[in-house]
């Protein structure tokens, strides 16, 4: 993937959900930028975030950080009202002619008049609270339908090491300083029904953007901004509980900062912030108006004891404005809309401290203009398919309004956390449709699905700059104006070169890469060393090519992994070539074909799934050269690999000779031999919903935003001896089951509990059978045995089980020990066991004691348990992508390790 590509996904994955809209690129020529500047009388300061509104129609803006407005206006005489909190509303009447002198407003401080139901007693903070929780229902019932004009503007800035960009070759570096900023903006309209269902449609009106962002990709048309009455916000993984969500009262204290005018009614200023730092929960000020004690204005961001992966910078600010509309019964009913939205995002990601990383910071401004509350939408505005839909169940207005789905989506987990949603109608899905298809209306179809459509206009990039310059609701600011001039803006640009294809891919070694030819075929050079005890010390390398066809939708991707190995004094060497060919690749499926021949040091104790070569681990032999059995396999093989969402399937076929190699490296036991021979298998599997087997090695997860989840896998072989004509066969399953139990603010606490059984044909040979894995100190699988002697226990049938409680680190937060980005250690309880039954008493040629250890390939005695802790989110202090994990385990039972009871194991963890 270009690092342009990988930036915008990004800006993507972490961009609020507001609501663009759009003006009329006709229109543009007949208007004329009124700008003006809005004052404190008294003081001569600026006023912020003040409302301008002209007369007679809902077109307005308002004033940024230094009380400046800009609003575009026909030619001739107009009357507006600007009015702020804590202000008395001012009406003026002005001219908009060329060249006239900006505005110059000066609103006066109003004095606070206490409504008739305050005067006997002052109510608390708490209490005007509790009454706009109480009233929210009530409120969003009041709003069936909308459309609206938005300008909206995004800023991007990313920052990365200058030690990164020197190991990137030179297109990279120059794909780098062009992304190192980028501005958009867009003009969109944005059409919306509440009920009897949720539905929106978006058009992109006009739209520009810096030219190293394609103008197809600027469709971030969202239809809301931040709901902060929803239940809680899930914010990459962390879950705040929302100031006005309905357990608020019971995590936010509030203060009664100020009481402020707005024309003959009180607005309430109310500080808030969580009631217990260990509990992650915004801070801030919300200023609700009496009387229906809707929001009207807030400010929030984080506190700086919340902890948020990868996220060092968050904040919000909306506007309300009241809106005058019928309600149900016929009766005046006031609604009170979002109308400004600014925020701020910075992430930072460090893969390695101060050497390899990238920093994202992202601006957002969005205005609402000419908004209309609950207008008739026409009958096109639903598509055909669910306008049927739609018409039985009383048309497109309806009485009320379900409560919406929330409206920010900053992370990279799945789920709400738990426990945190409001009533809200069906989800958003996400946009599947992403080709674009022409209509006859003039634009565009650029996304589709249940809830919404997406569309540009035919006219949306005519790149006339005058309409900018004109109806732009904000002016830009230097920094803007700046990033525009340096990147070239899309009036200046040139068409992008499009000769050379590249394909989608981003190399986890980037000083290592390197192309042939053209840019579609990308290599990456891998150096390998390996440490077996019947090879000694390895060297050698393993080479994978990728070419990625380019392609709209379906892509066709080839990647071949070949390797060598050797070892010059002993006169041994091994490779082998592996080719897998995706020849259906879409969002929703993927079909690869794989082929491999190889002459490779394979051990015992080898998980056998289909496709594990393109997803194994190198340098793996040199934590476990005393743990493993090697053997050396020759054959050929072909499989059959199938995705489809959380389905993988596999069949494929291989024969293989297995010659046994003499132990060459002294140690405490002689290598276990296989049953020499030549062998023909037949394997089939299915797995849904698990993560790829990593063979003996295991990188254990962030599980920041675990979910109720099973998950599931079944493998089945077939296959003869050769020599022998002697048939054999196995299968085996894997149930994995995850349940959140406290939720914490963070990670919830979870139960992860996981079954595997097998059961193999007696007569099935060694390496056929099943094992009860010793697990490696450094890395090892968190689900194999730390107790049992070294290829003690196994037999042709078995079950195991294993059960952790992740308490998370509430407790080391609690105590109020020292945190790393402020999270603290994970404390596990783990507790496993397993039995294991030989139906074949002569598996080893030779004894079982004294060459091959104290016992090998026994059965277990009894049911083997194993019991302890575990510390997990160890920090590494040089990487956000690596954790450390350390687990301490005791061994109860016959089939311990003699005169020694204890195992441990450090793995690392990583964010997928």
């Amino acid at each position: 993937m270009r690092l342009s590509r990988f930036v915008f996904a990004l800006l993507c994955l972490f961009s609020l959900r507001s609501t663009f809209t759009v003006y009329s690129q006709e229109a543009a020529p007949n208007l004329i930028p009124l700008e003006g500047i809005v004052v404190n009388k008294q003081t001569g300061e600026a006023v912020i975030a003040a409302s301008v509104r002209v007369r007679g129609s809902n077109r307005g803006t308002y004033t940024d950080k230094n009380g400046k407005f800009r609003l575009p206006l026909a030619k001739g005489s107009h009357t507006a009202l600007i009015r702020s909190l804590g202000y008395e509303a001012l009406e003026i009447t002005f001219s908009a002619e060329e060249g006239a002198p900006p505005l110059r407003v000066e609103l006066v401080p109003a004095s606070v008049k206490l409504g008739a139901v305050d005067v006997v007693a002052e109510v608390s903070a708490a209490e005007i609270v509790r009454r706009a929780i109480a009233n929210k229902d009530a409120n969003r019932a009041k709003i069936r339908s909308s459309s609206g004009l938005v300008y909206s503007k995004t800023g991007l800035e990313i920052v990365v090491p200058k030690m990164l960009s020197l190991l990137m070759n030179k297109e990279q570096q120059a794909n780098l300083d062009k992304m190192k900023s980028a501005q958009l903006e867009t003009f969109s309209r944005v059409e919306k029904q509440y009920s009897p269902s949720v539905f929106t449609r978006k058009t992109i009106m006009q739209r520009r953007q810096t030219a190293n962002i394609p103008a197809q990709a600027n469709t971030l048309v969202m239809d809301e901004f931040v709901d902060f009455t929803d239940a809680a916000m899930n914010v990459n993984g962390t879950r705040l509980v929302t100031p006005l969500g309905a357990s608020a009262l019971d995590s936010y204290a509030y203060t009664m900062l100020d009481r402020k005018q707005l024309g003959d009614r009180t607005v309430y200023v109310i500080g808030f912030k969580p009631r217990a730092e260990v509990f992650p929960g915004f801070e801030g000020a919300v200023q609700i108006i009496e009387g229906n004690y809707a929001i009207v204005q807030i400010s929030a961001t984080p506190t700086k004891a919340t902890a948020i992966r990868y996220v060092d910078e968050l904040s919000f600010f909306q506007k309300f404005e009241r809106f005058n509309n019928k309600n149900g019964a016929g009766e005046e009913a006031e609604a009170w809309l979002p109308t400004l939205l600014e925020a701020n995002y910075g992430v930072n990601v460090e893969f390695v401290s101060g050497l390899a990383g990238v920093g994202i910071k992202l601006k957002t401004r969005s205005i609402v203009s000419e908004l209309e509350v609950n207008p008739v939408l026409p009958a096109s505005f639903l598509p055909a398919k669910l306008s049927s839909k739609t018409d039985a169940k009383q048309g497109v207005q309806s009485a009320a309004r379900p409560s919406r789905s929330q409206s920010v989506s900053v992370r990279m987990g799945g789920g709400d956390g738990g426990g945190g949603r409001s009533i809200k109608p069906a989800p958003a899905k996400i946009s599947s449709t992403t080709a674009t298809q022409s209509t006859a209306s003039g634009v565009s179809i650029t996304s589709e699905n249940e809830t919404s459509i997406t569309a540009v206009s035919t006219g949306a990039d005519s790149v006339q700059s005058g309409f900018w310059e004109t109806n732009a609701l904000t002016e830009l600011t230097v920094e803007e104006k700046e990033t525009y001039r340096r990147v070239d803006s899309v009036v200046k640009a040139a068409p992008p070169d499009t000769s050379k294809p590249s394909p989608s891919r981003v190399s986890p070694f980037p000083f290592l890469e390197f192309r042939l030819a053209t840019n579609a075929v990308v290599g990456v050079l891998l150096p390998v060393l390996d440490l077996t005890r019947t090879s000694d010390w390895l060297y050698g390398a393993s080479v994978q090519l990728q070419w990625e066809a380019p392609a709209e939708e379906d892509t066709f991707t080839a990647v071949l992994l070949a390797s060598g190995l050797m070892n010059v004094p002993y006169n041994k060497f091994f490779g082998s070539v592996a080719l897998r060919l995706d020849v259906v690749r879409t969002e929703q499926a993927t079909l690869s074909l794989a082929g491999e021949i190889f002459s490779s040091m394979t051990s015992l104790q080898n998980r056998r799934l289909l496709g594990e070569r393109f997803t194994q681990l190198p340098l793996g032999a040199i934590f476990h050269q005393h743990f493993l059995d090697f053997y050396r396999q020759e054959g050929f093989g072909a499989s059959v690999l199938a995705n489809v969402g959380k389905f993988d399937a596999a069949l494929g076929v291989k024969q293989y000779a297995i010659i046994n190699l003499p132990t060459i490296l002294p140690n405490e036991r002689a290598n276990i031999p296989a049953q020499a021979g030549t062998y023909r298998l037949l394997q089939a599997e299915a797995s849904w919903n698990l993560p790829p087997s990593n063979n003996l090695f295991a990188f254990t997860s962030f599980v920041d935003d675990p979910q109720t989840s099973i998950g599931g896998r079944i493998v089945g072989r077939v296959g003869q001896d050769l020599n022998a004509f002697s048939p054999f066969g196995s299968v085996e399953g894997h149930v994995e089951f995850l349940q959140p139990t406290f939720y914490t603010g963070y990670a919830p606490m979870f139960l992860r509990l996981s079954v595997n059984a097998g059961y193999a044909s007696a007569n099935a040979p060694l390496h056929e059978q099943f094992i009860a894995f010793r697990r490696l100190a450094i890395l090892g699988r968190t689900t194999d045995f730390a107790t049992i002697p070294l290829n003690g226990i196994a037999g042709t049938e078995y079950i195991s089980f294993h059960l952790e409680h992740n308490c998370s680190d509430m407790l080391w937060r609690l105590v109020g020990l020292p945190t790393w980005k402020g999270r603290g250690l994970d404390f596990v309880l783990l507790a496993q066991t397993g039995k294991y039954n030989q139906r074949n008493s002569s598996v080893l040629p030779a004894q079982r004691a004294g060459e091959y250890g104290e016992q090998a390939f026994a059965p277990s005695s009894d049911w083997h348990w194993e019991v302890g802790v575990g510390i997990a989110r160890i920090p590494s202090f040089f990487s956000d992508f690596l954790n450390f994990r350390v687990d301490l385990l005791w061994g109860l039972g016959a089939n311990t390790l003699p005169g020694n009871n204890f195992g441990f194991s450090v793995t690392c963890s990583v964010p997928f």
